[in-house]
């Protein structure tokens, strides 16, 4: 969730987040991809826009602090000699005088801000709780900063924020530590009582910001420019993992790739890319196995995203390409998106906690009923990593359903999954196999007596980019999709 951007009351307002994704404005330094990692913006006006963006998050205004901090602290050696100053003001760590240590962690707190709803020493027992809780599932603790805040523990400050900003992490560390590398130390703020938010109590929004800011501060000792969309919907996921009781997440769910199918899943903006945290639990219910208590499947992401190893590291979409192909998942992540497109139509069945949750269900973008000898075909226009759904029902007559697959060469993504309803409430799935040219058919069972209905899921799921870390997109690596507005059809024929 935006722990770190909205209020409930304001989030449905919100259309407009930071649209410049990782700008790093750092050395060059060749990544794993071959692309050079360096700022694709680094003009003073592009960076003061990052300045007034942190500035409307910080001022609980709409968007996402932590991020809109962190493509500030990318951008900071363009701002202008005015514009330092006033990030210097603005990235500066609260004063505190008071503050207790367990862990990694020391807490700082003022006594006289505190409130009935929790103590400082509740503060450092859910922030102790959730580090350990990432460090016994393999990932890299948070960096030490040296001295400040006191000594080498990552700082988690209790402070007065302002309404509807629920905390944020952010970075004060000068620079990288070597051309090519991003993973850097990080400190934390939390609100000291979560007044004003009618949904869950102070304690539990307490533990979901801890668990989601913190996660930032995880993903920050690998690598703070990574994948916007995937930095936030991670961090959004990992809160039910830790928390399940709570389930702050779900409320995302209403602006995502179950509600917005023909939308990019890695396009950041609104409050979609928090949404996007649906598609890491699909992967983690598929993929079960775990390592301290959670899922492993997401370690193996972050691990591939180690900008600490600057000739391994590659870009968070890129790494789950690699990961998913090896053992023990031996897929891959086109496919992986395709078959995730088509169960969201049945999102309230399929997740574990779908029905109590009361999760979404994808809509269909057309439907048909076809009797024996009728045909009828379906058109989408979707870029990457987007979909869209249509269904036939038979009719009198009917025996089977074939159905053909037209699209864009494979390599541009096309792809299609075919799912059977039958009458007794059982599902069949079928992926669809396309060949070089972008086509594919199947044929199924289509009897009246024995099936509802068949739905063919269009997918274009490319991830193919250009231009990697020099262009300011909303997209993966800040690169351009090369993949847009692909036509894919379905012609389905009942013989």
């Amino acid at each position: 969730m935006p722990h770190s951007a909205l209020s409930r009351a304001a989030a449905t307002a919100v259309t407009l987040v930071a649209l410049l994704g990782a700008t790093l404005a750092a050395p060059t330094a060749l990544a794993a991809d071959g692309t050079d990692r360096k700022a694709g913006d680094t003009s003073s006006r592009a960076a003061s826009q990052a300045l007034s963006r942190a500035q409307t998050a910080l001022a609980g205004k709409g968007g996402d602090a932590t991020m809109a901090l962190r493509d500030l602290w990318l951008q900071k050696d363009s701002l202008s000699a005015a514009d330092r100053a006033t990030y210097s003001k603005l990235a500066g760590r609260p004063t505190k005088p008071t503050s207790i240590a367990a862990g990694n962690i020391r807490v700082h707190y003022d006594p006289t801000e505190l409130t009935p709803s929790f103590s400082a020493q509740t503060v450092l027992d859910t922030a102790v709780s959730v580090s350990q809780a990432y460090v016994g599932a393999g990932y890299r603790q948070a960096l030490p900063d040296g001295a400040l805040g006191g000594d080498a523990l990552t700082d988690i400050y209790v402070d007065e924020l302002e309404q509807g900003l629920y905390g944020f992490c952010n970075t004060d560390q000068p620079g990288p530590t070597a051309p090519g590398r991003f993973d850097v130390w990080a400190y934390c703020v939390v609100d000291n009582d979560y007044a004003g938010f009618p949904q869950n109590t102070p304690l539990e929004n307490l533990q979901v910001t801890m668990a989601h800011e913190y996660y930032h501060a995880t993903q920050f000792a690998y690598d703070i420019g990574d994948d916007y969309y995937a930095m936030e919907a991670t961090a959004a996921w990992v809160e039910d993992e830790l928390y399940n009781d709570v389930n702050d997440n779900v409320q995302y769910l209403a602006d995502s790739p179950i509600t917005d199918r023909k939308r990019s899943m890695d396009r950041q903006g609104g409050l979609y890319h928090y949404g996007v945290w649906i598609f890491f639990r699909y992967l983690a219910e598929k993929f079960p196995q775990e390592q301290g208590g959670l899922p492993k499947i997401i370690l193996d992401f972050w691990q591939t995203s180690d900008s600490s190893k600057p000739k391994q590291d590659q870009y968070f979409t890129q790494a789950m390409g690699k990961i998913l192909k090896k053992k023990p998942y031996k897929t891959t992540l086109d496919k992986e998106f395709a078959l995730f497109s088509a169960a969201n139509r049945r999102a309230s069945k399929f997740y574990d906690e779908g029905a109590a949750n009361n999760y979404p269900n994808a809509k269909l973008n057309g439907k048909t009923s076809l009797a024996k000898g009728q045909s009828k075909a379906f058109s989408a226009k979707l870029d990457h990593l987007s979909a869209a759904a249509y269904q036939y029902t038979p009719g009198a007559q009917a025996d089977q359903l074939k159905l053909a697959i037209s699209g864009a060469p494979k390599v541009q993504g096309t792809r299609a999954v075919v799912t059977t309803y039958l009458s007794n409430g059982k599902v069949k799935v079928k992926y669809v196999a396309i060949n070089s040219k972008g086509k594919g058919s199947v044929t199924v069972s289509f009897k009246k007596s024995k099936v509802d209905s068949v739905e063919v899921t269009l997918v274009n799921a490319s991830t193919r980019y250009v231009d990697c870390y020099k262009k300011n997109t909303p997209f993966a690596c800040s690169g351009k999709p090369v993949d847009e507005n692909k036509v894919i059809s379905v012609l389905g024929k009942a013989v």
